[in-house]
């Protein structure tokens, strides 16, 4: 929705008539947290939140329903096949959660664990449901008005029932439609998108029309009275008013640049209104209507707000979620309230401060005006009494006006006025360079009572105790309180001794009347003074820290502040304020803390004035949830019983339905037979446990979320730490009957020892007898493959050493007869069997390498296509000597291997299929890469091998000599190698064959991962 540069403009002169408005009256401060795509939310645009009876808020996103616990979102998972678009929630009477998505309504099932969705109305399936819901209505019979893009329903009594409406109002939004209220005598009126009203006619059971035309687009609405409800439409915020029959009585534009999206209520008369291009605004009727932004709202708009049980607000956004939290101290936005707050006073109904250079007086409607102007700025205390002003500053003077007008100065000394007291238009009391001065009013004379305090300087507050009588604190451990009396005109000392006020340095700072007690603020706490008597106020953690400012309210808490904060004492717990809950500063003087006659606590602190509302009583803050593993399986961990074994440890994560999670403080303790101090958790929130002796514990766990909030109830687990299995009872008894029994068999055993032995040494030569066979028959497999080996070897040497002598024997004998050609022919045929002999020979002694464990595999990554391309090419001119065609194409491939045991392999195994193929056969050569191994593949044609050829081919005992289809000559040795070699490197070699039509070999080497 985009805005016209006209209501922009006219918006902005709203804004600045805001401004405007806040002189003269309050608004509401919250303290915000937001949550989006840096706080991990999986989807920035939010339509609807809401949280459910466990406190868990749930989001509805364009992507999803979220769930948000432990500071982590957790996805909802619709129904398979449903849609993932969630619009809305609607909150039952009896608290159930409905969940709108774009083609069903659900249940929204909570838990801590399995948070599900349980499907209500199936929507999109026909013409007797919902098509694509969008709003939702419980009246006060329970029934159930649900809204789709352009009819109405009801849901009542488990039946749904349509109301077909006119086509004029088809909803032009995503997810608004018809939204609906109750009058006080149960009429329901529904509103359409469009703008057309209608009310239910309960004898006809139709929704007859109530306006003739439609004057705006309508986008929410909310009933603030019994027949009276805000309207967020086009033309901006309006009020509509009915009789209990449904007639209208009042229909007012409240402001017609407001274009609310959604409105909820603060109390009675406050409202905050969501809007689409204006972020967040709050609407007072007191009776006329204050607007007032929001400030510090991150964003211009605003879907939907959500109102926890908690009183916070969640405001669901284009960029996240917005969670609204509402500070307990206020400010007023003005200039002179960001000054400092030197004294504040009261004088019957009304409040004045004093900022340095000016009085201000504060009005009922907490307006602020300037009560009187003064010249200079070095003012430091004020008293105020009917007409009369008292104004002290650091050069030691007070001036008295009268009607605003100066009647006398007073010199007091040359430093600060530090405290004034007036009950009458007689006289005043002043301190100043801790003296105390009586100060005639109407004679403009002045008298010290340096000399009642046997000439000490140690006045520093003072205080009228009654009408006429007076309370001076004073400034050591010996004379920290003072009386004085009118009739006597004497001063007291009504100090005591105390032990806790002794040692360090001591001073006091503020005092306070509580009935027949005195409340005295010092450097080392509160003090209480009564009947004579003096003790330390209990204020915890607290107790020894320095007190500025002390006041009652009229609940009877007290109110102290000092460097840590202000601090609520209640009859129950105490609580503590910063700057967190609205502060302007913890810096403030003393004497800066009072109570009005309207129950108002004010502080004036070093950013400005604030005020309170002691009425507002402390809450309970939620019970903690704690998380933890159990059975493998993390989980929160409520009404179980947590069991470990003895010198195990344990982790625990904990957080709170109270969001943002910064602002809770967790604290535990171990309970075993006897309380345990409480221990403050970290910043991570975790609890880590060790080293508990076995026995039965408690762990407690308590939070406080900042602010106006005491102490949660504890959460309780039980924990169980069990002794360490062999240690058990029952492990030491079956101990000891294990004992038992072993020596009841070792005395069985003993019996017969002999006979057992004999029996034994039996089966050991019965057994040694066996294996010496059995090395007997191996031995005898062995020599007999040795012996076979040794032939063939023996043959396959002595034929090409036969060639070679007899050809050598011609070139010697015949030399002289043979001419160039057939020299040449004999000495080829002499290199070729020589060659082949250095051959067998290499192989034989690399594969004696192998056996001795010499020879060990180098792996390197190298290109497999490099190498089998240099063996096609070396072999290719022996393949044309039998006219055989090698070829084979090779992509990239890279290897982690050998690489010259790799190409020995390639060599032999070419060199076979070349010896074993047929005169003008084909032999292919392939490579592929196959998961994490690299298959080589060598295929021939020839004459191939039978299985049981094929299962003898690795086995030394079965080795033998062959002949090629040329007649070649081969021992089969070169096999053994090659199978050696791939066991070197990781791999495998396979063989399949065909007798009579050829063979292939499959070498698997691992690919490289460089």
């Amino acid at each position: 929705m985009q805005l016209p540069t006209r209501r922009i403009s006219l918006f902005c002169l709203l804004i600045l008539s805001v401004s405007v408005t806040f002189s003269f009256a309050q608004r509401t401060i919250y303290s915000m947290s937001e949550f989006n795509m840096e706080s991990n939310l999986p989807e920035e645009l939010v339509k609807d939140i809401v949280t459910d009876r466990n406190g868990i808020p749930h989001f509805a996103t364009d992507n999803g329903l979220y769930a948000l616990m432990h500071d982590e979102f957790h996805l909802i998972a619709p129904p398979e096949g449903k849609s993932s678009f969630f619009k809305s929630f609607f909150v039952l009477q009896d608290q159930t959660i409905l969940v709108f998505a774009d083609d069903a309504i659900y249940k929204l099932m909570p838990g801590y664990k399995n948070i599900r969705l349980e499907l209500f109305i199936d929507c999109n399936s026909g013409d007797e449901v919902p098509n694509y819901p969008k709003n939702l209505y419980e009246d006060s019979k329970n029934r159930i008005w649900i809204a789709d893009h352009t009819d109405i329903f009801c849901y009542a009594e488990g039946k749904l029932h349509k109301y077909k409406m006119e086509g004029k109002n088809k909803t032009s939004s995503f997810v608004r439609s018809y939204q609906f209220v109750e009058l006080d005598r149960g009429h329901i009126i529904a509103v359409s998108q469009k703008g057309w009203f209608y009310i239910l006619n309960d004898e006809t059971n139709t929704f007859e029309a109530m306006n003739e035309k439609a004057e705006f687009l309508v986008h929410s609405l909310f009933l603030h009275g019994s027949n009276e409800f805000l309207l967020g439409t086009s033309k901006g915020l309006m009020n509509y008013k009915y009789s209990s029959i449904g007639r209208i009585v009042e229909k007012k534009v409240i402001d017609p640049y407001i274009i609310a999206s959604c409105i909820i209520p603060i109390n009675t008369n406050r409202f905050l209104i969501g809007t689409w291009f204006q972020g967040l605004i709050e609407i007072y009727f007191h009776p006329q209507y204050s607007l007032y932004p929001v400030g510090g709202f991150p964003t211009f708009t605003v879907n939907h707000m959500y109102r926890d049980r908690l009183g916070c607000v969640w405001a669901a956004t284009n960029s996240g979620v917005v969670h609204l939290e509402k500070e307990f101290f206020s400010t007023q936005l003005l200039h002179v309230n960001t000054d400092y707050v030197r004294n504040i006073v009261k004088d019957k109904d009304d409040i004045y401060f004093l900022n340095g250079q000016d009085v201000y007086k504060i009005n009922p409607d907490y307006s602020i005006e300037t009560y009187l102007d003064l010249e200079a700025s070095n003012s430091t205390q004020l008293a105020v009494w009917n007409n009369l002003i008292l104004v002290g500053n650091e050069n030691g003077e007070v001036n008295c006006y009268k009607d605003y007008k100066l009647m006398f100065h007073f010199k007091l000394s040359d430093t600060d006025i530090t405290d004034i007291a007036i009950n009458s238009k007689h006289e005043a009391w002043a301190i100043s360079n801790m003296e105390l001065f009586r100060l005639d009013l109407l004679a403009g004379s002045q008298h010290s009572y340096l000399h009642q305090f046997a000439g000490k300087r140690v006045a520093r507050d003072v205080e009228y105790v009654s009408h006429t009588d007076l309370v001076i604190s004073g400034a050591t451990s010996s004379t920290y309180l003072y009386r004085y009396q009118k009739g006597s005109d004497s001063i007291i000392n009504l100090s005591v001794e105390a032990d806790f006020l002794k040692g360090e340095e001591f001073w006091t700072t503020d005092i306070e009347i509580d009935g027949d007690s005195i409340l005295i603020g010092s450097s080392k706490g509160l003090i209480k003074y009564y009947d004579g008597k003096v003790e330390h106020v209990d204020l915890g953690d607290y107790t020894k820290n320095d007190v500025n400012s002390v006041a009652k309210d009229m609940g009877g808490d007290l109110w102290i502040g000092g460097s840590h904060g202000v601090f609520r004492r209640s009859e129950n717990e105490n609580v503590l304020f910063t700057s967190e809950d609205g502060l302007p500063s913890k810096t403030f003087l003393v004497r800066n803390m009072l109570v009005d006659a309207r129950g108002i606590l004010w502080i004036g602190t070093s950013n400005g004035l604030s005020y309170a509302d002691p009425k507002q009583r402390p809450k309970r803050s939620p019970k903690p949830l704690i998380y933890g593993v159990m059975e493998n399986d993390r989980l929160m961990l409520l009404d179980k019983q947590y069991e470990v074994n003895k010198n195990s440890s344990m982790i625990f994560d904990v957080s709170s339905v109270f969001y943002p999670q910064s602002k809770n403080q967790f604290e535990y303790c171990i309970i075993s037979g006897q309380n345990a101090e409480w221990v403050p958790l970290t910043e991570r929130n975790q609890i880590l446990i060790s080293d508990l002796k076995v026995g039965d514990y408690q762990l407690k766990l308590r939070s406080k979320h900042d602010g106006n909030y005491y102490w949660s109830e504890e959460t309780l687990l039980p924990i169980r730490v069990n002794e360490l299995w062999y240690l058990r009872w029952y492990s030491l008894i079956s101990f000891v009957l294990f004992l038992i029994g072993v020596m009841y068999l070792t005395y069985l055993t003993s019996k017969n020892r002999a006979y057992l032995r004999m029996l034994t040494l039996r089966r050991m030569i019965n057994e040694k007898t066996r294996d010496l066979k059995q090395l007997n028959q191996e031995l005898e497999t062995a020599n007999l493959a040795k012996d076979k080996f040794i032939s063939i070897l023996a043959h396959d040497l002595r034929n090409p050493f036969n060639a070679i002598r007899g050809f050598s024997q011609m070139l010697v004998d015949h030399a002289e007869d043979l001419d160039d050609e057939e020299k040449t022919e004999l000495n080829q045929m002499i290199f070729k069997s020589s060659d082949d002999t250095f051959k067998l020979l290499e192989n034989l002694l690399e594969w004696a390498n192998v056996q001795k464990g010499n020879l060990k595999a180098d792996p390197k990554s190298f290109n497999l296509r490099v190498l089998m391309q240099n063996n096609l090419e070396l072999h290719k001119k022996l393949a044309s000597v039998k006219k055989i065609k090698i070829q084979g194409e090779f992509q990239d491939l890279f290897v982690k291997a050998d690489k010259y045991m790799i190409d020995t392999v390639i060599r032999n195994l070419i060199s076979n299929a070349i010896k074993y193929s047929y005169p003008e056969g084909i032999i292919n050569l392939e490579i592929a890469e196959l998961d994490d191994m690299a298959r080589i593949k060598i295929i021939d044609h020839g004459v191939g091998m039978s299985q049981e050829r094929i299962d003898l081919l690795f086995r030394l005992d079965a080795i033998s000599s062959s002949v090629g289809t040329s007649e070649e000559t081969g021992t089969g040795f070169g096999l053994m190698l090659s199978k050696e070699f791939i066991d070197l490197n990781e791999g495998r070699i396979e063989v399949s064959s065909e007798k009579d039509k050829g063979t292939a070999f499959s070498v698997f080497i691992p690919l490289s991962n460089d």
